[in-house]
């Protein structure tokens, strides 16, 4: 039964593929004529290779302006725990290593496919649905990252004390215990925060986030999974609003989330502390000491990541710090 369930879900993704497909046709055939499309078959192939073998265009902030196929870099692995970032100048795709190799070897450099701020089934889930493979990375294997999906604050220590759903909360480190009335408010809190996650998924709503962050408060450590992403879409959603105190309140702890989530050389932390660096300015103009080390902090990344000679580096990175000066 569970085989034929698996198998009719397959079947309904294929199908919604098949039906994005013609869709794309349609669209094609209404602004070119047939004689510059290729027939349907070579269509598909061109329509599959662009499914599993492109990548995002992402402009210096990590933000996807397009879409391209680059043969040489496609044949590089996935790892949830990646040793490689992909970055682009202008439209030049450019693969950095973060971590020090031995020796160039293409076949041990990894990127990440996918974003790395979600849960391990998740992730897995993803992969496997957009690009047909079991993932068997070393931080699948391992539960030392993904253990913080949920994560409850201890009242005692504030230290992080982990659990899986379904579980009773172990005892803090610290030799504290938490109460079934903890632990029923945590789980209330939790079903909440990710049914309301399910519907922000195409807009943050900063009452939403607040009324979440209001209910995990006291319970939640922040590098819990589900804190990390209300707090992720509350930052974007102050900063969207220009709400520059809120989102410093927000971006702060989102600092050690991301390093967590994403890893201390990951450009989209840097990017998290490029922005906290220019909102504390806003709020601050005045002094520039404390914003200062998340500038330097930030640099650092992204001198790794895309280069001191790319022009996101010499053109808005640099600048920032020429202002302050």
């Amino acid at each position: 039964m569970n085989v034929f369930l698996l198998d009719r879900k397959e079947i309904k993704e294929d199908v919604k593929r098949m039906e994005y497909f013609l869709t794309i046709c349609g669209v094609l055939n209404e602004y070119l004529s047939d004689e510059i499309l290729p027939n349907a078959v070579e269509l598909l192939g061109i329509y599959g290779r662009m499914c599993i073998n492109s990548f995002n265009i992402l402009n210096g902030e990590m933000q996807a302006i397009g879409t391209g196929i680059y043969l040489a870099p496609s044949v590089i692995d996935h790892s949830c725990s990646p040793n490689a970032v992909a970055t682009f100048d202008g439209f030049k795709l450019r693969i950095r290593v973060t971590q020090d190799l031995p020796k160039l070897d293409w076949s041990f450099i990894y990127i990440s496919y996918i974003d790395l701020m979600n849960s391990k089934n998740h992730r897995k889930k993803e992969l496997k649905e957009r690009y047909y493979f079991d993932c068997n990375c070393p931080r699948c294997g391992s539960d030392e990252i993904d253990c913080y999906h949920y994560a409850a604050r201890c009242p005692s220590c504030r230290n992080p004390i982990t659990v899986r759903r379904g579980d009773k909360f172990p005892p803090c480190s610290c030799g504290s215990r938490l109460d079934s009335s903890f632990s029923k408010q945590f789980w209330s809190a939790a079903d909440f925060s990710e049914q309301q996650l399910l519907l922000m998924q195409d807009t943050n709503y900063l009452d939403v986030c607040k009324l979440c962050l209001t209910k995990q408060e006291d319970l939640f450590h922040d590098l819990c999974l589900i804190r990390s992403k209300v707090l992720d879409a509350a930052f974007d959603s102050a900063v969207q609003l220009q709400l520059w105190e809120s989102a410093i309140q927000y971006g702060l702890p989102l600092i050690h989330a991301y390093k967590l989530w994403y890893g201390n050389e990951h450009p989209l932390t840097a990017i998290l502390l490029l922005k906290i660096f220019k909102i504390m300015l806003l709020v601050s103009p005045n002094d520039d000491s404390a914003a200062l080390k998340y500038y330097q902090e930030a640099a650092k990344i992204i001198e790794l990541t895309h280069g001191k000679g790319s022009m996101f580096y010499q053109q808005d990175v640099k600048s920032l710090i020429r202002d302050v000066k």
